[in-house]
């Protein structure tokens, strides 16, 4: 195929132009007619939108439902009220209460140191005994005599536990005649299972005649396990 030259355009321009206009405008047919309403409509709802017209009322959704709070339940019926009096139920894990023994014959040794006149003088005896009486709030200590047998003198003591302290200004000794007398100042026993400790201090006086008299102090010690 040849190309078309040059002298044959305007004749090919003029035969393919177009014909007359239609008796019909465009844009007048049902379907135009019919975009052009959605248009119009389209426009009058970005109007209102954009002059803040309200729109449309919107249902907001119910609340949710709240749970009830938990009712705490009745206490049982079966569970026994505490009587009047009765003693406190014990916390679990407490240890009970040991019980101290006080009454018996203790057997062991003694130390006695006497201060007197500017001297120090130690007597020791390793048969020493020492007698318990009583076992509740008050118990009676009594001193022996390991040769004889005998009571010496009996001290009052209060106990707390463990430990019992003797009351000051109690008498020891002298019972027998003129020699040696004392007077509690201070003193201790301590109970231990077995075992008992005794710790006194007295004033003494030895002698009290007319010609002869001397005073000092008395540390009393004491050692000894119940028979």
């Amino acid at each position: 195929m040849r190309k078309l030259s040059l002298w044959l355009v305007p004749w090919l321009a003029l035969a393919c132009a177009a014909q007359l206009p239609s008796a019909t405008p465009l844009g007048e047919g049902p379907l135009a007619k019919a975009e052009a309403l959605a248009a119009a409509k389209a426009l009058a709802a970005r109007e209102a939108k954009a002059k803040g017209k309200p729109g449309p009322p919107v249902t907001p959704p119910p609340p949710a439902p709240v749970a009830p709070p938990p009712v705490a339940p009745p206490p049982s019926a079966t569970a026994e009220a505490p009587k009047p009096g009765a003693p406190a139920p014990k916390s679990p894990g407490a240890k009970p209460t040991a019980v101290v023994v006080y009454a018996g014959e203790y057997v062991g040794s003694d130390t006695s140191v006497y201060k007197m006149a500017g001297t120090e003088r130690s007597e020791k005896d390793d048969k020493a005994r020492t007698r318990v009486d009583g076992s509740g709030a008050e118990i009676a200590v009594s001193f022996i005599d390991s040769g004889t047998g005998k009571d010496i003198c009996t001290l009052k003591a209060k106990t707390n536990g463990k430990t019992a302290s003797f009351t000051a200004g109690q008498k020891c000794w002298g019972n027998d005649g003129p020699g040696m007398t004392g007077t509690l100042t201070q003193g201790t026993a301590t109970f231990e299972d077995k075992k008992l400790t005794i710790d006194a201090d007295f004033d003494i006086e030895v002698g009290g005649g007319e010609s002869f008299s001397m005073s000092g102090k008395l540390h009393y010690h004491f050692e000894g396990a119940r028979k």
